[in-house]
């Protein structure tokens, strides 16, 4: 009855139901109980729902994954259902995520330390039903760049892989279309002076200019990098250029020069003391010649000195006038206006600044007007904010390696390839040496570990970090349709191997190489005859510079019947975003008083306003529908993201739970508008529903009004 009871508890506090197909942490916890292999009680509901499955991607499957699905696979061959199990072992790239592409390279053996009775069972139903098939036909790529990358994945799998490895590449080798189009280049530039950014930025702007010249459109071509932080300098690059880009991961407004500044003046104003804010804001004045080298210098050196200088005496002397009590006292929204003017940080990148304002907009729209507050808001929201692109736009994509997955391009422009291969990698081991008194060390996996008993380990983590490179590449270069251009210049200090040295060794092995120049090409680059109709229609992305106007006084006042501009309703709008930040920090109905006590002291509220607003909370809270749901010791969570099943981000004001039924409320300060809150409660419903909740009753609070509506 013991292990009932445990497994009782677990299936309720997971919530599980016929539509959850496995929980892994729930696993975990079923085999910590019962002490062995992940129990299979939890798929007998599944084994009767569904008869087939497919496994994709199965070159990135964890070993703990594939024993998890062990036993539907092996429940639906007992029943003579079909399965199906696809992958790539040259597109293996997840290592860093557990991937195990060995598991997929021994099907249908089973990869396992030790086997029990269970498992060799299992193993022996695949190796009965198994039946290999290999998909050669490469269905998307043109016939140069396939071959290409025939020749080049034979060359390097048979160099830089031990003959475990080997079979991953060995039917490598794909049949292509009979014709004789597409064109690959690769670029060995030599860094001299030059900086390998501006290297890699010029070729990748030459082949843009060649693709349009083409009659290729932006959107036709994708850059590829390894790193984020080059597909940001490539972004910033082209759009400096007049070159339209997309991209989800390198438009981030956190990774933008002038976000950092904004932000670090804000933690100055915040902080006076904060030096690090201070030097940032100083660098970008020697940066953008507000300040000569001498000058920045001695501004450092001033700003830790006995007799410390401000960064508001520093702005002065740079002969950039500012207004000090404005920018102190001014609102958050005007203060950062004010911040982007005197350091001209409109001008280089104006979509960047431009999105960042439109963050702090959203923030204000159920916040105040608190520096210190919204720094914390922005610590949290960086990882996420980013330029918006909308869909259809005419504009070079910039993507990742993994994020480019399975996609294709035209033109794939593949820049920055001289990363090093081998990199030291520290790995657990079990201590087996006499006078140590330890079950288990770290390692690290350089040449050094060769001259210790652990060399066999350390050359196995070695040849997989030379795997994952390899991979990455073969995912790099297969995404091409006509034009694949490879530009990997030689770095200036060669540390240990890397893939410059790889591209080069098999460049130098074609008999037609540029020496001199440095440069290998396959095939024509023949002029686009048409544009496709799916692309026709699509229009260039153009984000104008921001305007400021000198005046400060002068106000555009749109017509009356978009907007009321009246001196009270801005104030009620105000009060009501107020009332609604304190309501959010409140759990109980005693807790109101020490919260409008903070509000004060941190200036968001003046003394004569806390009395007010302390009422009408106090009253409003102490209504008989919700009070129960205000006493202390209730179960509460405070603006609780939920992310619903189409990835969109829920945050109602305030749940409350209760056994296993939830109570869902939302603060309002406007006016009632049933159609628009209605719609949003109902949101919230389902997604508190979909957590397992058995019911939900849904509470609107109209601040403002002092009403409370409960919704059936």
């Amino acid at each position: 009855m013991g292990l009932v009871n445990e497994l009782a508890k677990l299936t309720a506090e997971y919530k599980l139901d016929e539509n959850i197909l496995f929980i892994s942490e729930f696993n975990e916890r079923i085999s910590e109980v019962v002490n062995e292999e992940p129990t299979p009680f939890i798929f007998e509901r599944l084994g009767d729902k569904y008869n087939h499955f497919l496994l994709d991607e199965f070159q990135d499957t964890s070993g703990m994954q594939w024993k998890n699905m062990l036993p539907l696979i092996d429940d639906s061959l007992g029943k003579g259902k079909l399965n199906l199990i696809v992958g790539d072992g040259k597109q293996s790239i997840y290592r860093w995520r557990n991937a195990d592409v060995e598991q997929f390279v021994n099907l249908p053996y089973i990869n396992s330390s030790t086997k029990n009775e269970l498992l060799v069972e299992r193993e022996e139903s695949l190796i009965r039903n198994f039946k290999p098939e290999v998909l050669n036909k490469n269905y998307r790529s043109e016939s140069v760049i396939v071959k290409f990358n025939n020749s080049l994945f034979d060359y390097l799998s048979n160099s830089v892989l031990n003959e475990a490895n080997k079979i991953i590449y060995h039917n490598q080798q794909q049949e292509f279309k009979p014709t004789d189009e597409g064109f690959v280049s690769i670029d060995f530039p030599i860094l001299e002076e030059e900086d390998k950014d501006e290297i890699n930025l010029s070729y990748i702007q030459n082949y843009i200019r060649q693709g349009r010249a083409d009659n290729y459109l932006y959107s036709d071509m994708c850059i590829i990098v390894r790193k984020n932080a080059d597909g940001n300098t490539i972004a910033n690059y082209l759009i400096g250029q007049g070159i339209p880009v997309v991209s989800a991961e390198s438009l981030l407004l956190n990774n933008a020069n002038e976000v950092t500044v904004i932000v670090s003046f804000l933690r100055y104003v915040s902080n006076q003391k904060d030096l690090v804010s201070a030097s940032v804001i100083i660098n970008y004045l020697y940066k953008h010649q507000f300040c000569n080298e001498e000058q920045s210098i001695s501004f450092l050196r001033e700003l830790n000195s006995y007799k410390a200088k401000s960064l508001f005496t520093i702005l002065n002397e740079c002969k950039l006038s500012i207004d000090i009590l404005k920018i102190t006292s001014a609102n958050l929204f005007d203060c950062c206006l004010e911040v982007i003017s005197i350091l001209n940080l409109n001008q280089k990148n104006p979509q960047y600044v431009r999105f960042f304002l439109d963050e702090i907009l959203a923030y204000l729209q159920s916040n105040t007007s608190n520096i210190t507050l919204f720094l914390d808001w922005w610590e949290r929201r960086s990882s996420k904010a980013s330029v918006v692109i909308p869909e259809g736009i005419n504009a070079v994509n910039i993507m990742t390696i993994h994020a480019c997955k399975g996609l294709e391009f035209p033109i794939v422009i593949t820049p920055y390839l001289a990363w090093n291969i081998e990199k030291s990698q520290p790995v657990w081991v079990s201590v087996n040496e006499e006078g140590l008194d330890l079950p288990v060390a770290l390692i690290n996996t350089t040449k050094e570990a060769d001259g210790t008993i652990y060399k066999e380990i350390a050359e196995h983590e070695r040849q997989q970090q030379t795997l994952d490179s390899l991979n990455l590449l073969y995912v790099d270069f297969t995404r091409a349709v006509d034009r694949l251009h490879i530009i990997s210049p030689k770095p200036k200090k060669e540390i240990g191997k890397n893939i410059h040295s790889w591209l080069e060794g098999f460049a130098k092995a074609q008999a037609h190489f540029d020496a001199d120049n440095q440069h290998l090409f396959f095939g024509e680059s023949k002029r686009k005859t048409e544009i496709s109709n799916s692309k026709k229609g699509l229009e260039q992305l153009a984000i104008e510079q921001l305007q400021f106007n000198d005046n400060a006084h002068l106000v555009k006042i749109k017509g009356a019947s978009s907007y009321n501009s009246s001196e009270e309703v801005t104030k009620a709008r105000e009060y009501g975003i107020l009332v609604h930040y304190i309501l959010s920090h409140i759990k109980s109905l005693e807790d109101v008083d020490s919260v409008i006590l903070n509000s004060v002291l941190s200036g968001d509220i003046t003394e004569a306003e806390s009395t007010k607003i302390s009422s009408e909370i106090k009253q409003l809270l102490s209504n008989k529908t919700i009070a129960s749901y205000f006493e202390k010791g209730v179960l509460v969570k405070n603006e609780l993201e939920i992310m619903t099943s189409l990835g969109t981000i829920l945050r109602p004001d305030r749940v409350v739970i209760t056994d296993n039924h939830a109570i869902v409320m939302d603060y309002k300060t406007g006016k009632k508008n049933a159609q628009k809150y209605h719609s949003q409660m109902q949101d919230y419903e389902q997604a508190l529903l979909s957590l397992g909740y058995n019911s939900v009753k849904k509470i609107l609070l109209y601040i403002q009004e002092q009403e409370i509506e409960v919704l059936m």
